[in-house]
């Protein structure tokens, strides 16, 4: 991949969630261009204007305007987006979500950590997935920390 850097669309609609995520990023010594929306509508308008795919999209699954099932749903009824992953996650966990979420074509699923490190493990998994599918252990829908 070289120097350069890895495109991650990031929608989260709260701010400190937002600054988490980044930091947690950077941490893990990624090279990342962290693109953000504060809602499923602006991540569609970012995808939708992007001429290069980003690497994958993270969505938070409670969203105003346009929530996570939402979004994964539109970014699935996109040919040129069939195959970006996407990653969803939520501060609650419910298996019929879920579920739903992976039949709509969600890469993968999770809890928000309350810890800063477990956060950070969960997203360099999914980067990791993504990346070196090879090399990842894990082969799950719910990623946990």
């Amino acid at each position: 991949m070289g120097d350069k850097p890895l495109r991650i669309i990031l929608a989260e609609d709260d701010g400190d969630d937002r600054l988490l995520f980044g930091e947690a990023l950077h941490e893990l010594g990624k090279n990342v261009h962290l693109v953000v929306a504060d809602n499923g509508i602006k991540l569609m308008e970012i995808l939708n204007g992007m001429d290069e795919l980003p690497l994958m999209v993270f969505t938070d699954l409670n969203m105003p305007l346009k929530d996570g099932i939402d979004a994964v749903r539109d970014i699935r009824n996109e040919e040129r987006f069939k195959t970006l992953p996407v990653v969803v996650f939520s501060t609650s966990y419910d298996v019929a979500v879920a579920e739903k979420l992976r039949q709509l074509g969600a890469t993968n699923y999770f809890l928000k950590p309350n810890a800063f490190n477990d956060l950070k493990s969960v997203i360099g998994l999914a980067i990791d997935i993504v990346t070196d599918p090879e090399t990842s252990t894990s082969t799950s829908f719910v990623l946990n920390a």
